[in-house]
Formats: C-alpha cells, structure tokens, sequence
C-alpha cells in the first residue's frame, strides 16, 4: 500500500531590499536552493517579475537551469511563468528544453502576470491578461503533449505548430495555475487538468477560499472528462522563523 505524506516547499519570489547587489541577491537564492536540496525540501518555485526591482528574477527558467546543476534531488518550478508576456509556442519549446535538462525534475507553474507595472512596460492592459494566459495554455498543454496546433488570435499565431523535440515527462511536465481568491484559477486548471498553486495568505477567508476553489476544479475536471488529483494541489504561506516565538513577533514589528 502507498502512503503519500505531506510535502514541503518554497515559493521564492524572491524578495531582497532595493539597496542589495543584484549580483550578491543571485548568488544567496542559488545558495538557498543548494541548502534547500541538502536538507530534503521536495521543491522550489521561483518567479517571474520585471519591475520594482526587489522580485529580481526576470527569466526563472534561466535560474532553474543553473540550480539543476548544484541539486540532486529537488524539483525545480517556474512559480509563476506569466504567459501573456511570451509567445506560446517559444515558451513551450524553452519548457521541453528545460524538460530534458533537468531530467523531468523541472516544474511549470503559470499565471497571468502578479504586477501590472510589467504589463504596462510592454503595451498590455493588465485587464486583458487573464484571457490572454487562458488563450496561451489552450495551446501550450496540447504542445507539450506532442500536438500539432493551429490557433489564431490577437497577440499570437500558430500555423500547424509542433515542437522538435517530445518531452521527456510523459505525456508531459507537471503544470500549475495561480488561483488567489477568485475561482477563475481553479476554473482553467480543471478543464485542463492541472494543478492548483494557492497564493492568497493564509486567513480564516484565504482557507475558505481554497477549500471551495479546490471544490470547483474537481467539479470542472470531471465535466471535462478530467480527475483532479489531490497532490497537485499546494497551498504557500508566508512564515518567519525564528529561535522562539518572542524573537519572531519582535523581528517582524517594524513594517
């Protein structure tokens, strides 16, 4: 009989203070992943951002790559990849690259993009992201799964599309969609079956808010022919830890 356990992770954004070095701040999260690796933390998440200068990894599948080298063990997760800011077909293609490179150790979690200050930057209305995510993985998950695909919409073509190379996950990588409070996440991940990364704190609400967008992606799944497997789903918190209880609350006062 198999008994799955509870996993544990990090959803690294990352977070450093404006007045750091980047080169320094690059340096302390691949450490970070090193440790979390030697101390048998199942995965690691890295996000995506392009502005404000404290979330400082623009390209997370650059860093999965480097971190592949220096682990063992770890899986490694693109937390979160905002699909309205690349082609599809190239991101997919950049995915099954990072597939096999990671001997299916990599992860690809995706969202619609966390600030708007990014969207703005490159001429998208932070209104129209979420369409464009869901337009974008209509036609990234058939890709990864060795598709032909041909779609046409108005920010991306694909004419008889298939990558050059299978993945080496099959049918293909595990994915992730962001769901905060709104069920629009859940929504996306049961029709196409994919899981489920939680991100709106960890409040009485929040945990509602989980339970019933769990609800509705196990609903979705199977009106789509689909099941929703509870392993797919995790939920990110935000700790601060310290020696004792006292010490914490006192580190965390200011701010």
């Amino acid at each position: 009989m198999t008994i799955d356990r509870l996993r544990f992770g990090v959803f690294l954004a990352p977070f450093h203070a404006l007045n750091e070095n980047p080169t320094l701040m690059f340096e302390r999260d691949m450490e970070l992943a090193k440790l979390l690796d030697r101390l048998g933390y199942d995965e690691l998440w890295v996000g995506e951002h392009h502005s404000g200068g404290f979330e400082t990894i623009a390209a997370p599948e650059i860093f999965i790559a480097a971190a592949a080298m220096v682990t063992r063990h770890i899986r490694l997760g693109t937390g979160v990849r905002s699909l309205p800011y690349t082609h599809p077909f190239m991101l997919a293609d950049a995915m099954v690259q990072l597939d096999h490179m990671t001997r299916g150790r990599a992860m690809f979690g995706v969202g619609p993009g966390a600030l708007p200050s990014d969207a703005s930057m490159m001429g998208i209305d932070a209104r129209d992201s979420r369409r464009m995510m869901e337009e974008a993985l209509d036609v990234i998950v058939p890709l990864l799964e060795g598709e032909t695909v041909s779609a046409s919409t108005d920010w991306f073509t694909l004419d008889k599309a298939r990558l050059q190379h299978a993945s080496y996950t099959r049918p293909r990588m595990e994915m992730a969609v962001t769901a905060v409070r709104s069920p629009a996440g859940a929504l996306i991940a049961g029709r196409l079956g994919l899981g489920i990364l939680s991100l709106g704190g960890h409040s009485d609400d929040a945990l509602k808010a989980y339970a019933k967008n769990w609800e509705i992606c196990e609903e979705t799944a199977a009106a789509h022919g689909r099941t929703a497997d509870r392993r797919n789903f995790r939920i990110a918190v935000q700790m601060h830890i310290s020696e004792t209880r006292e010490q914490a609350r006192k580190e965390i006062g200011f701010g």
